[in-house]
């Protein structure tokens, strides 16, 4: 699993009113215990909201983190498992990974709807092995901030992987790769985009190859490309 949503949830104190209650959550990390504290009113906690770190088995403080903007609803029952297949309308206040691939689990932390069409944005921090700490990422921030919601991870390729769109008819999935010391490099851009006759698609194929962009273009008949998704 690559990442794990907020599971495991114990909350202290009543969430009949708006309260500011205190989560515990002890499995959406294999390394950290995380504390929240944030408004609730019955099973929706939402607002200004502090996050707390602790190692597991230790009792000490890690590192804090506070948001402006934490939204997330309470399961009504008691989860072994979350959906972590990130969608646009299911995303979690909390979310650790190992972002850029160095081996070391990271952390997303929610920060408000300012994506792509009112998207989730989360401020991203990666962990530093020398300074022992959670470090902010402008660069993979901005990501959930130009696209829909939080990015996906594909471990085999060692990519980033956003989505995003335009209007109701052009979507488009692009991936980044982590070049060390250097940054994000987009490596690839996959577009659908349905042509202004409501009868054909277009798909354009872009792919960074040693250093130069090569682009292949498809069109099908809006019938055949249906057929095409089924397979």
């Amino acid at each position: 699993m690559i990442w794990k949503s907020l599971m495991g949830i114990l909350c202290m104190g009543g969430l009949s009113a708006t309260n500011a209650a205190i989560l515990m959550i002890n499995d959406a990390s294999q390394l950290y215990d995380v504390r929240i504290e944030i408004g609730c009113v019955q099973q929706e906690c939402s607002g200004e909201a502090e996050i707390t770190l602790s190692q597991k088995g230790r009792p000490q403080v890690f590192q804090k983190f506070s948001t402006t903007q934490l939204s997330f609803y309470l399961p009504k029952h008691d989860q072994s498992d979350v959906d972590h297949l990130l969608k646009y309308d299911n995303q979690s206040g909390v979310i650790f990974g190992d972002f850029n691939f160095d081996g070391n689990e990271d952390i997303a932390i929610q920060d408000g709807n300012y994506g792509a069409y009112g998207g989730v944005t989360y401020d991203i921090y990666v962990m530093n092995r020398k300074r022992q700490k959670f470090i902010y990422s402008a660069e993979l921030s901005r990501l959930t901030q130009e696209s829909l919601g939080m990015f996906r991870l594909d471990p085999d390729t060692k990519r980033i992987i956003t989505l995003n769109k335009s209007g109701c008819c052009n979507h488009t999935r692009s991936e980044y790769e982590v070049v060390p010391q250097k940054g994000l490099l987009l490596s690839r851009e996959y577009s659908e985009v349905l042509m202004l006759s409501g009868e054909e698609v277009e798909i354009i194929d872009r792919k960074l190859v040693n250093g130069h962009w090569q682009e292949q273009i498809w069109h099908y008949p809006i019938k055949q490309y249906h057929e095409i998704e089924k397979q």
